[in-house]
């Protein structure tokens, strides 16, 4: 058993416990919360006014992160949630992300990542408002660097696009508007994301 991935998970299951998470998601027949807590046995619910529609995503996947996002382009939000698990690819505990489609009475699975190539360290898409909005990244690299990264849905999965940044220390990924925004190397970094294209 590898301790280090051991550990890993039980910190990220501690500091966990204690996290609620809600975003509005805006559908054509209505908008819906969508709430994700690592303490609840279906850690996803998604609600509308005080009635629960949808519930689903099991505690033991760990879920970290939630953003709500037109992945594909299609003019509908997905729901994306960062989650700590094993996969066959990678059988050590370790981030991956999972898109989810919610159909106003459902949610399904889209797409179950068990890898972004590299160690998934934090994830956000932006703008919020666009179809086919990009994904960015933070990933380890093997130099135990930190590369931020830029994605784009293709069918069935993502693929890497030609941006790419590394720094020797990154967290705090977020995007604010038209602006990706990072933590990175001691300062607050700002890039347009039109210089990410």
């Amino acid at each position: 058993m590898n301790h280090q991935a051991s550990g890993f998970a039980m910190g990220i299951t501690v500091g966990l416990a204690m996290m609620q998470l809600e975003a509005l998601m805006r559908r054509p027949e209505a908008t819906y919360r969508v709430q994700l807590n690592p303490a609840w046995e279906n850690t996803l619910k998604v609600i509308k006014g005080d009635k629960l529609v949808a519930q689903w995503v099991a505690k033991k996947y760990l879920p970290w992160e939630l953003r709500i996002a037109d992945v594909d382009g299609d003019g509908l939000p997905e729901i994306a949630i960062g989650v700590v698990r094993k996969t066959k690819y990678t059988p050590v505990v370790h981030r991956c992300l999972f898109i989810y489609r919610f159909d106003g009475k459902e949610i399904r699975k889209k797409w179950l990542g068990s890898s972004m190539g590299r160690p998934l360290l934090e994830f956000d898409f932006g703008p919020a408002e666009a179809k086919g909005a990009p994904l960015f990244t933070l990933e380890h690299t093997l130099d135990h660097r930190v590369a931020l990264s830029r994605w784009h849905w293709m069918g069935f999965g993502f693929r890497k696009q030609k941006f790419e940044r590394v720094f020797s220390h990154a967290s705090g990924l977020r995007v604010h508007g038209k602006t990706l925004i990072i933590d990175a190397d001691s300062q607050r970094i700002t890039i347009p994301l039109e210089e990410t294209q």
